[in-house]
Order: structure tokens, then C-alpha cells, then sequence
């Protein structure tokens, strides 16, 4: 319609063109003629904007609905791949992934096609009607002998489109000086949030989030920690959630970033990175697993949420103590038959890895022991002479990275990884098959008194287990060359 509308504005003022030049209409007729097509083709190209902004902004949502559906159909397949759905209802679910994937590919490419279009032709056909059904209503043209009332007439309506341009812009202020100023006083990115813990014993709490103003939110889980590096944090759309724990003996709060992993969105883990947006008068609904949030440590008592903006606005502030804190108990030990060697290196703080991987020396009989070098004095211990090929060992190899067991999350593990060549770790949550890097395999995850994981390297045969809470990270080798 818009497309059409516009080519017969310009076909008309072609026509009056023609007919002036063969002396068909005088001078004043044809430029009342011109003017009024004219004010048609600004209302056209006007509709024409409008319609191409509409159909940008659909294409955008409609990728975003294309890019978690992508997700799902993925996460789908992973799940099926591993036993935890059955393939009758797995089948259904991916039928109508796929359904929906290829109706919102059509979709925007369909879109796409229209925001482009330049012809009517292009956009599906030319729509010939009557100048005034197409919408556009820039007035009656005037007879040549009412010039003054013209004049009169169009003094008004400059008038008034200053005066509405003028409220346009006073309105629109806080848009293009992105401050929280507005005619009506309200503040543009503005949340209301409302926190509830679950009915699971303080495992889970609850948080609302709605956007009361008039531009998208974007929140980064944990806050600021997720926060992407070309991201600023004077950006006024952008914030986050920030959690703070503490502990019985003190009053004040510590800032804790919680792995994004332990903050859940329709059921699905967030993604370290990846931004929650929250529409214009939308609520989104966000998870914390406080029960992981726990295990950090044994002397938690209370959690502080604060849900701030990248200027520092705070938006709302939750404080909570927990029913039942968690003492400082030792663990009890894990059984050997599950995890050889796990419960003695943990009583001895060293990482079960390095404990398994230490040769053990064997003790032999008594009379093997050398005499000392003074009679009545016993061998001092170690100062017997080894063997030339004992005392000779092998070099080991580079450390690849260490690894550390920071809880599960949803049926993962969630691992601490700093490799040898960086000075930051990185937090991922990995499940049994998984490549953690190095030639490093996820090989099985193990609970009985702490969780355990069991990773291997099937190049070179070696074997590592990560315990939750051991007091040193477990360090993993590169493979020989």
C-alpha cells in the first residue's frame, strides 16, 4: 500500500507536469497541483518509514525467537543423546522445534524481502486506487481566487506543526540525552523487583523483575562479573544483579559472583555473557539456586540481593537469614572402594591427583637397613644411599591447568579451570562425556559424603579426581610430546 501510494503521487505530478508543459493548465493551477501531490508523497514516504521501522523490529524479535529456538532444538538432542529423554517424546518435541524454526526462517526472510522492496512489484503487486484511499489526507487543493485564505490557512498549520514538533522533542528528551529526566517525571529504565524463596526449604529464591519504563533493560547475571568487556557501565539500559553473602560472626556483606550457571530463566542455566532483557512493561522471572550458593561455604547465614543499574541506581534490595545455618562440620569420610585415595589426601589437605599420582616407596625388611657410620647410633631416617636409577626421575611435564570443584548445578558439575598461561579462572559446567581442554575428558561424577569428579586423559592413561572442597586445586599435565 505504502510502495503504491507513493508511485501514484509521483505518476500524478508527472501527468500535471505534462499537462502544464502542453499548455493545459495555467501557471497558478499547476502549482497548486504540484503542491498538493507533493504533500502526497511526503505522507507516502511518511507510511513508508513507519512500515519499513515496524518490519525491522519484527525481524529483530522474530531472530531472537530463532536463536533460542536453535538452543532448545540443541539442548534437545544433548539430553536425548544421553539417556534423560525418552526417544517417543524426544521425537515430538524436535518435530516441533523444527515446525517453529522453519516458520520463523520464513518469517524473517519474508520480512526482510518487504523492508527492501523499493516497487510496488517487488513487494507483491501494484495497487492502483483513488489518490485518497490509500490514507494519506494533506488537504483539498485551493482555487486560484481564494490565494489569501491559502496563505492564511497555511500560516496555521505551520504554527501548529511547530508547536507539536516542540512538545515532540520535549517528550522525547530523556531518549537522546539517555538521562531520567521526562515531561511526566518518570524514570525511563526503571525496575520493580519482588523476591520470594521457593517452597523447597531456602533452595531456590525468586526474582521478579518488571520494566516500568520505555526502554529494554539488560541484565547481567552475576553483577558485574558477567558483565561483557565492551560493555560500559555508565550505559543507563544495562544492569544486573548483584549477591552478597554473610557470614554469623559479622554484620556486613561480601560481595559473592556466583557462577551465571547458578541463575536459572525458564528452567535453562544462564549463560556467563548473555544478557536478560527485559522489555518495555514486561516481567521476566529469575532463579537463584541458593542451595549452591551455600555449599561455598559452611558459615553462610545470610544473602543479600542488590539490583542496581550501570550508573549505580539501586533498584530494589533483598536481605534474608537463613533458618538453618550451616555449621562448620567436617564431612565424613568418602568410602575408598568409590574413590581410592580421596579420603586420606583429603584429611591431609593435598589434592587426591598429586596423592595418587606420588610413587610409594615400599617399605622393605629390617635387615636391609645400612648401619650407621657410628656404632651405637641408628641411620638417621632417608639418609640410607638409593639407587643410581632410583634418584634419577623422570621430568615431569607442564602443568596444563588447575581445577578446582565448585558444586553441581542442574545434574552438572561446576568446575573452576585457571590454565598454566592465564591469571584468572573461568567457571564452566561440564557433564560426563564433556572435553574440558588439554585432551582432558570428563569421565564420571561421583557423590557419596562430597562430590567428586573423575577426569581422564585417554592419550596418555592418566587419571585425576576433583573433590569438592579440597584445599588446593588439582593440577593437570599436558600430555608428552
Amino acid at each position: 500500500m505504502a510502495l503504491s501510494y507513493r508511485e501514484k503521487a509521483q505518476s500524478l505530478q508527472q501527468d500535471s507536469a505534462r499537462a502544464w508543459s502542453a499548455g493545459k493548465v495555467d501557471n497558478a493551477r499547476y502549482e497548486t497541483l504540484s503542491r498538493f501531490y507533493a504533500d502526497h508523497l511526503r505522507l507516502a514516504g511518511k507510511e513508508l518509514a513507519n512500515w519499513r521501522e515496524e518490519a525491522a523490529a519484527r525481524v529483530d524479535q522474530l531472530q531472537m525467537e530463532y536463536a533460542q529456538l536453535t538452543r532448545d532444538l540443541e539442548r534437545l538432542r544433548r539430553e536425548e543423546s544421553a539417556g534423560r529423554i525418552a526417544s517417543g517424546p524426544a521425537a515430538d518435541e524436535r518435530a516441533r522445534l523444527n515446525r517453529e524454526i522453519a516458520w520463523h526462517g520464513a518469517a524473517i526472510a519474508e520480512l526482510q524481502q518487504l523492508g527492501k522492496a523499493e516497487t510496488s512489484v517487488a513487494a507483491g503487486g501494484y495497487l492502483d486506487l483513488p489518490l485518497e484511499a490509500y490514507g494519506g489526507k494533506p488537504g483539498i487543493p485551493q482555487a486560484p481566487g481564494r490565494r489569501g485564505w491559502r496563505w492564511t490557512w497555511q500560516a496555521v498549520v505551520l504554527l501548529l506543526a511547530f508547536a507539536l514538533v516542540g512538545f515532540a522533542l520535549l517528550t522525547a528528551l530523556p531518549l537522546f540525552t539517555d538521562s531520567d529526566w521526562s515531561l511526566w517525571g518518570s524514570k525511563p529504565p526503571t525496575l520493580r523487583c519482588t523476591f520470594a524463596f521457593g517452597q523447597d526449604q531456602e533452595k531456590t529464591l525468586r526474582v521478579d523483575c518488571k520494566n516500568e519504563g520505555d526502554r529494554p533493560i539488560n541484565l547481567y547475571l552475576p553483577w558485574p562479573a558477567a558483565l561483557p568487556p565492551e560493555t560500559g557501565l555508565d550505559e543507563r539500559s544495562v544492569g544486573g544483579i548483584e549477591v552478597q553473602l554473610r557470614s554469623p560472626e559479622e554484620e556486613d556483606y561480601k560481595t559473592q559472583p556466583v557462577p551465571s550457571e547458578w541463575w536459572f530463566q525458564n528452567d535453562h542455566p544462564l549463560t556467563t555473557g548473555e544478557a536478560v532483557v527485559v522489555e518495555p512493561l514486561f516481567t521476566v522471572q529469575l532463579v537463584l539456586d541458593t542451595a549452591m550458593v551455600r555449599s561455598l561455604g559452611d558459615n553462610i547465614a545470610g544473602i543479600r540481593l542488590l539490583v542496581k543499574r550501570g550508573d549505580g541506581t539501586v533498584f530494589g534490595t533483598y536481605e534474608a537469614s537463613f533458618s538453618q545455618p550451616r555449621t562448620g562440620r567436617t564431612p565424613p569420610t568418602p568410602r575408598a572402594a568409590v574413590v581410592p585415595g580421596i579420603a586420606e589426601a583429603a584429611r591431609r589437605n593435598v589434592p587426591a591427583a598429586a596423592s595418587a599420582a606420588a610413587p610409594r616407596a615400599p617399605a622393605g625388611p629390617p635387615s636391609e637397613a645400612k648401619p650407621s657410620s657410628q656404632p651405637g647410633q641408628s641411620a638417621a631416617p632417608g639418609a640410607e644411599e638409593k639407587p643410581e636409577a632410583e634418584s634419577e626421575k623422570p621430568s615431569e611435564p607442564p602443568v596444563f591447568a588447575y581445577v578446582s570443584l565448585v558444586g553441581n548445578v542442574a545434574g552438572k558439575a561446576a568446575l573452576s579451570i585457571r590454565l598454566a598461561q592465564e591469571e584468572r579462572p573461568r567457571r564452566v559446567t561440564v557433564e560426563v562425556g564433556d572435553e574440558i581442554g588439554g585432551g582432558w575428558l570428563v569421565d564420571a561424577l561421583e557423590e557419596e559424603a562430597r562430590l567428586v569428579v573423575v577426569l581422564s586423559h585417554p592419550a596418555t592413561g592418566r587419571t585425576a579426581h576433583v573433590v569438592q572442597g579440597a584445599a588446593e586445586p588439582v593440577r593437570l599435565l599436558e600430555a608428552k610430546e
